[in-house]
């Protein structure tokens, strides 16, 4: 899925899935706090490059973002 398509509330269900907080997202992946907090309640106000690192950070722990029939969610593979 593209960085721009994801919504705030899949990078806030991402985060809940992998049970960590901002501060730890933001530790595991160099952004501020401030940056994932942006990503999670505007992403349309977040860079792109943002959004697209938190996506591949989040698809590299196993989080896998779906829309379907106008739902979205997030998926966490464990394998």
């Amino acid at each position: 899925m593209n960085a721009d398509l994801i919504t705030a509330e899949q990078f806030r269900m991402a985060r809940a899935a992998l049970a960590m907080s901002r501060a730890d997202v933001a530790g595991m992946t160099g952004l501020s706090k401030e940056a994932v907090g942006v990503a999670e309640t505007d992403p349309s106000r977040a860079p792109l490059a943002l959004a697209q690192k938190l996506l591949r950070y989040y698809s590299a722990k196993g989080v896998h973002f779906a829309k379907d029939a106008g739902r979205i969610g997030v998926l966490l593979r464990t394998e």
